[in-house]
């Protein structure tokens, strides 16, 4: 595993159903952040960004397997640029169920982890099967946990991911107008209590009657933003630092040493 590496999150305005045309500016817009930060070694990309957000009845035309077209465009790109990758889109399970899903790619394609959405929305509810795993993937660039927008909401989930390993979480979301705060506050949360880094990817744009407002960023141990967007399309790079995280954990942050698990 290596001591550091740079982390691009992108957010731009993926359309509902229209999977040709938002892969093709998924490739656009990681090739935009890899000339921008050619040191850039991952990419994530929001929420269900295959298909745009869509809750209706074209989720069944949209879904794929996970092995299906966005998956060997993606493996194409990832193995060109020597890059890991991670995106969401709308999983077609083998008994036919519909997931809200989060891939990660390595820099030869290989798929690394597939993630199943375990905690949905109220809406989301009708549309969607929860998933029933929990992942984590081991990388070059270090155990990476997967986790996927309201996924935050829930303290468990990061603690879990944290305890069996992972120092880097990463978290693509269609997180809604009025709830900026909130969003702020979890991923904060998330990261400080686990001390642990944590990549949002964001959406901006707009589906299923709601407008996504961006903010994509990258979070340190401390909870800190260390790099952030607005609401505009584009992509922020910034560093992953183990050496610096260990030091955290060892100085203050050091509450996974200090759990009671005999207690709670």
């Amino acid at each position: 595993m290596i001591d550091t590496f740079c982390l691009a999150t992108v957010q731009a305005p993926f359309v509902a159903g229209a999977v040709s045309d938002n892969l093709d500016r998924m490739e656009a817009e990681i090739e935009r952040a890899v000339a921008n930060a050619p040191e850039a070694q991952l990419v994530l990309l929001p929420e269900l960004a295959v298909t745009g957000f869509l809750l209706d009845q074209r989720l069944g035309e949209v879904a794929q397997l996970v092995d299906g077209e966005h998956y060997r465009r993606m493996a194409k790109l990832a193995s060109a640029l020597h890059l890991h990758l991670a995106y969401g889109y709308v999983e077609r399970g083998a008994d036919g169920s519909l997931y809200d899903s989060l891939i990660l790619l390595d820099d030869r394609g290989e798929i690394c982890g597939n993630y199943r959405k375990i905690h949905l929305t109220n809406r989301e509810q009708d549309y969607f099967k929860p998933g029933e795993k929990i992942v984590s993937a081991s990388t070059r660039l270090g155990r990476i946990g997967l986790m996927i927008c309201w996924d935050l909401a829930f303290p468990e989930l990061s603690r879990k991911l944290a305890l069996d390993g992972c120092k880097l979480l990463l978290a693509p979301c269609a997180w809604e107008r009025p709830y900026e705060q909130a969003l702020s506050r979890f991923a904060c949360a998330r990261a400080i209590d686990n001390g642990v880094y944590l990549a949002l990817s964001n959406s901006n744009g707009q589906g299923a009657n709601l407008t996504f407002f961006g903010q994509s960023a990258l979070l340190d141990p401390t909870g800190e933003a260390i790099a952030i967007l607005g609401d505009q399309d584009g992509a922020v790079c910034a560093e992953v630092d183990y050496r610096r995280q260990t030091g955290l954990r060892r100085e203050f942050y050091s509450m996974l040493d200090e759990l009671r698990s005999d207690l709670y």
